[in-house]
């Protein structure tokens, strides 16, 4: 899955639920407290919710009214915005909390004049897709215009141009230092002199303020100057605004054309760029759609920054994403004179080297955010699941004070449907110094008759990361968190890489699992067998392969060699359900690497002889029952040729697995508890039903 995706409802609700919902409530709260409420007088307001009551809501105005103050401070933003969903559901959040503080006052609402105000002053975004940008414009108008009884009468529509613009937000000047070239003198242009001077009977403080500021010729006065044009244009209509819609392109061309240059200056002066790369850099810079955040949304910088970005961002692999701005993307720092060794650290991006384009898009949003705002994304599930993703999670960790994932498988039920390998994760996060904690979840499943419920009431375990970049689990409960203890306790520091020989007996492991993940010994190992075509039994009519012409091992399965003694245990404990739910907890849920097998904690000298001979056995019966209770399945194949392919089906097998794992839990000492949850761990998945079989498969090919 890559590129734009649009984002189900339930999925924008619940971010928009973790992360902007608690910045509404924070403000609300100052607004309280500016008003003299002291912290006793604000015990038990714990949510919005609690404010909104009827019983709790404050009832003089001045103090409502100092809430919707503070609210209409927030600033929110989509830094991949497309058609604007994420937009405008914000706008739908604090238009509900802002409509039923002043129904309570008992003054009248005007849901037009409300929406307006949100979205001139609290919705931003980018979008390097132009007509991405403007349809997410056109919604948030249309959004607007149904609130209009009248349409001979509506109010003049909010300009907007400004709040939600299209440009590439990875690439483009930010927090860098730049050496800002000087500007001329813009009041010396007629165009843009003539349309200060026809605006200056409506808006004479603002205007002398702007006259001030250009004239220092200073990139950041005219910044501001061009911020406070912005404020007058986006409540203008008419000649006026077409003529300062004009004047506003022309001085942002102006500031491009000189933060540009700046900014390939210090790409010039800062990184490793060899000349080549930087000759064509500076050559495609400007058709690469620059977005330079400090000149487009500089008033939001004055404030230190966004209070809330959120979004579903693009999912680029680096081999798709365009070269240029890779290049910027990928730049490391100049090495200091005097040193042979290349220096390796980020110029831009901690990130840079995760081989996809929704890391660096989480890593800007960040950098974006005001201290202790909040963010919100939903993303591949790799960011907590793979080490491609370690300097990404290690650049949240560092850099936030609350962190939450929540993980979601794509079967049977699917995130986003009609689509396939769609694993996701939900992260949320509090801007801070870092933590050592994170809150993490399961893995979901469910079917998609019970998709309205799956976002309700997730459930997540605090969870102490030893090491930032460390992959974190798809665990929920203590229960969990224990049965990882008890594992690693009872192995000391031994795993399956202590036991892996050079020569020796091999098992072999299916590397694609689904609900199962099975392993075999050579004697049961299946083979896919090629045959020349099909003939007719004349004696059952039935058509049959014919002629065999070679039998492979399908690519799937994967060696593991040992020692004799050590392969049936081992071999035992890759078929369990306590080795499946480990491969969930630390996996992407579709490829079983080789590094989940050595990583799984066992010292096979502390096995009890008994115990060792008991569980070989079960593992000889496995292998006789996945046999026995395999499905042969037989494909004529383009060519004329034939395939003839054994599937294991594990879930036929349940009996003699859930013996293994009654073992392990007697090694390992788990509760009853424990015990029974491993044994039913996402049973109603695994075992599915008549209809749902196909699910329960593991193919040998």
């Amino acid at each position: 899955m890559q590129g734009a995706y649009y984002t189900p409802d339930d999925v924008v609700e619940f971010i928009i639920e973790r992360a902007l919902t608690p910045i509404i409530f924070r403000r609300m709260v100052e607004g309280l407290k500016q008003s003299g409420w002291s912290d006793t007088d604000l015990k038990g307001y714990d949510s919005i919710e609690d404010i909104l009551s009827p019983e709790n809501m404050p009832k003089n105005p001045k103090h409502i009214h100092r809430m919707i103050d503070s609210i209409d401070a927030i600033k929110v933003l989509d830094p991949a915005c497309g058609s604007g969903h994420f937009l405008t559901a914000m706008l739908s959040l604090i238009l509900r909390v802002k409509e039923s503080l002043l129904t309570t006052i008992g003054e009248n609402v005007d849901r037009y004049k409300l929406k307006r105000d949100i979205i001139s002053h609290n919705l931003f975004g980018v979008d390097i897709d132009l007509n991405a940008v403007e349809i997410a414009r056109l919604r948030l108008w249309l959004s607007l215009i149904e609130e209009v009884a009248d349409a001979e009468h509506i109010e003049t529509l909010p300009n907007i141009d400004f709040n939600i613009i299209a440009g590439n937000a990875l690439v483009g000047w930010l927090h860098e230092s730049l050496q800002k070239h000087p500007l001329t003198n813009l009041l010396d242009y007629s165009y843009i002199k003539e349309t200060l001077d026809s605006l200056e009977a409506s808006y004479k403080e603002s205007i002398d303020y702007v006259r001030s500021l250009m004239k220092k010729m200073r990139i950041e006065d005219t910044i501001k100057a061009y911020e406070a044009l912005v404020e007058i244009y986006s409540s203008e209509s008419g000649e006026h605004a077409v003529r300062l819609r004009e004047t506003l392109d022309n001085i942002r061309k102006r500031l491009y054309e000189v933060i540009n240059s700046s900014y390939l200056d210090f790409l010039h002066e800062n990184s490793n760029l060899s000349k080549n790369d930087f000759n064509e850099l500076a050559k495609n810079l400007a058709s690469r759609v620059p977005f330079h955040w400090k000149v487009d949304f500089g008033n939001v910088f004055l404030n230190e920054g966004f209070d809330v970005v959120v979004g579903n961002p693009p999912y680029i692999e680096d081999r798709n994403y365009d070269i240029s701005d890779l290049k910027v993307v990928q730049c490391t720092k100049k090495a200091n004179k005097g040193r042979k060794k290349k220096v390796k650290e980020s110029l831009f991006y901690d990130s840079k080297d995760c081989g996809n384009t929704h890391p660096y898009f989480i890593e800007r949003s960040v950098k974006l955010l005001r201290k202790k705002g909040r963010f919100g994304f939903i993303v591949p599930i790799a960011l907590v699941s793979t080490y491609r993703m370690n300097s990404i999670r290690a650049f949240i960790h560092n850099s936030s004070s609350e962190v939450e994932y929540f993980n979601f498988d794509d079967r049977p039920g699917k995130i986003f449907s009609g689509t396939e390998h769609c694993r996701q994760t939900i992260v949320v996060t509090e801007k801070g110094a870092g933590t050592d904690y994170v809150m993490t979840s399961k893995y979901h499943r469910w079917y998609t008759r019970d998709r309205s419920k799956l976002l309700k009431n997730l459930k997540t375990h605090k969870w102490k990361i030893p090491n930032p970049e460390n992959i974190i689990p798809k665990i929920g409960t203590k229960t969990e968190e224990d049965i990882l203890k008890k594992l690693r306790q009872k192995s000391g520091v031994k795993s399956i890489q202590n036991y892996l020989k050079d020569s020796g007996t091999r098992i072999w492991y299916h590397n694609a699992p689904q609900y199962w993940i099975h392993a075999h010994t050579e004697d049961y190992l299946p083979k896919v067998e090629y045959y020349s075509k099909l003939e007719e039994n004349k004696m059952t009519g039935e058509k049959v392969p014919y002629d065999l012409k070679e039998s492979k091992i399908s690519s799937h399965y994967k060696p593991l060699t040992l020692k004799v003694e050590d392969s049936s245990i081992v071999n035992a404990l890759l078929n369990s359900s306590l080795f499946y739910w480990w491969f969930v907890v630390w996996s992407d849920g579709r490829d079983l690497l080789a590094n989940h097998i050595m990583s799984f904690p066992v010292n096979l000298k502390t096995f009890p002889e008994s115990m060792k001979d008991r569980l070989s056995k079960l593992a000889e019966d496995l292998m006789r029952s996945y046999d026995t209770n395999s499905n042969i399945k037989i494909n004529e194949r383009m060519g004329g040729y034939v395939i003839k392919i054994k599937e294991i089906i594990p879930s036929r097998s349940k009996d003699i697995i859930d013996q293994i794992d009654d073992m392990l839990a007697e090694y390992y000492g788990f509760t009853e508890r424990e015990k029974e949850f491993i044994r039913k761990f996402d049973i109603g998945f695994r075992m599915g039903s008549k209809n749902s079989e196909e699910e329960n498969r593991s193919l040998s090919t």
